[in-house]
């Protein structure tokens, strides 16, 4: 049975893609979900930021924590965004240190899988690095140094991935690496010891956004990383066009394109009549336009207000912890902002929801590459969507009518709001469940 390594966000952060694939995985494989491992320095004026390195330290000596079925938590202890070589490989020995000590404890013997949904995991992946200085500080590994005419002469063809660190380039076959060239007239080669397990470890890279386009992490640094897991996953998948497109560029047939699920019986119940809209949206006079999700900078607040103010006997409901400046949407006594709410009451507030709108701002060049979640979430709980023209979001033809100004905006939501097919609605997105997701990644994944 194999066994997951997650390098992924923090367990207690809004549910994404990440949630519910390696929650689905967890149902029937040990998964052991490593938080955030840092994709930005921490700000030490931030209350939050703050908050979470006390955790994180508080968590050194504490072991993963088992949440449901097979899924436990760690929270590490690193350097966050570390550059330096020093930096790399004291975060590479604490991690190491940390997995071999929970997969001891979570048992089996089958093939390990490192699955990360950040790129700036390929600094702890277990593995080969080659130094052109001649060092190599992993664990289980001794270099030799023979002398050789070129990089031709090598007589061991590789196989497998291969990666470039320092300016040597390692291909791996088997228990051996041999470098692809020449270095000073001598070829590097490093020798492995087998895993314990006697399985060689497989390289899962799931690709959900575009990282060099985040407004508040450093894009450049995150896709060198990204490039460097891209030359070293076994497997890549990813659920948007824009981003397939991407990263074959890098990893040719390695890249999959898998679009998101939804849990399509926790949304339908959205329909029962033993389903009761929360208080809070229940008095609200109809109709009532809805939006979950993180209120970052890319919603675009703006077209909330103007369509708040066209159409003052509509309310407007955001829900989501606020992340940015707000105050374009938020002058109209018609617009809402509820916080936070957890994702299981979600379908709870569904019932409210007349129609929904998916309000990105289109001049982010990140919003290229993003798929949301929510999309099918809305349509499962029967509700019709008004949108930005997202490219994910263009192939759901009338239950998702696709907005370019406030013009088009105001009269998509007022068609939505007049409809009358939830059920069917619902029922167009029954066969996208991630449990089926799910499966169809497990099987790339095991013939690989």
């Amino acid at each position: 049975m194999p066994r997951i390594v997650a390098f992924t966000k923090d367990w207690n952060d809004v549910p994404t893609c990440t949630t519910h694939v390696l929650r689905g995985m967890g149902r029937s494989l040990p998964v052991l979900w490593i938080e955030s491992i840092g994709t930005r320095k921490p700000n030490l004026a931030s209350p939050g930021d703050l908050s979470r390195v006390w955790r994180k330290l508080r968590s050194v000596a504490t072991r993963a924590e088992l949440k449901e079925n097979n899924l436990r938590v760690l929270a590490p202890v690193l350097i966050p965004k570390t550059e330096s070589a020093a930096g790399r490989f004291i975060n590479r020995c604490l991690m190491r240190w940390m997995i071999r000590r929970e997969l001891h404890r979570m048992g089996g013997e089958g093939r390990v899988e490192y699955w990360c949904f950040v790129p700036n995991a390929v600094d702890l992946l277990p593995g080969v690095r080659c130094q052109p200085s001649g060092r190599f500080p992993d664990a289980g590994y001794r270099m030799e140094q023979s002398q050789a005419k070129s990089a031709s002469g090598i007589r061991h063809p590789a196989s497998g991935f291969s990666e470039e660190v320092s300016g040597v380039r390692c291909q791996k076959d088997g228990d051996r690496c041999v470098s692809g060239r020449a270095l000073n007239e001598r070829t590097v080669v490093v020798h492995r010891s087998p895993p314990a397990t006697g399985h060689s470890p497989l390289v899962v890279y799931y690709c959900v956004d575009d990282w060099s386009q985040f407004h508040n992490l450093d894009g450049a640094w995150l896709a060198r990383k990204e490039e460097e897991i891209l030359k070293r996953a076994d497997v890549v998948f990813t659920p948007a066009r824009h981003l397939e497109e991407k990263c074959r560029r890098a990893a040719g047939g390695r890249v999959h394109y898998v679009p998101h699920g939804v849990e399509h019986a926790a949304f339908a119940r959205a329909l029962s009549a033993e389903t009761v809209a929360p208080a809070d949206v229940a008095g609200l006079r109809r109709p009532v336009i809805g939006f979950y999700g993180n209120l970052h900078p890319w919603v675009d607040f703006g077209l909330v207000g103007a369509l708040a103010r066209r159409r003052p006997q509509w309310s407007f409901v955001l829900i989501g912890e606020v992340f940015c400046d707000v105050s374009p949407a938020a002058a109209p006594g018609n617009v809402h902002f509820l916080g936070r709410r957890e994702h299981g009451v979600l379908p709870d507030y569904c019932k409210a929801f007349d129609a929904a709108m998916i309000p990105y701002d289109m001049k982010q060049a990140r919003m290229a590459s993003v798929n949301p979640v929510k999309t099918k979430e809305l349509l499962a709980a029967g509700v019709p969507i008004a949108a930005a023209d997202v490219p994910e979001l263009r192939g759901y033809g009338e239950d998702v009518l696709i907005c370019r100004g406030v013009d088009e905006w105001e009269a998509a939501l007022a068609k939505q709001i007049a409809r009358a097919d939830r059920r069917e609605i619902s029922a167009r997105v029954a066969g996208e469940d991630w449990t089926e997701k799910i499966a169809a990644m497990r099987r790339i994944v095991e013939a690989s």
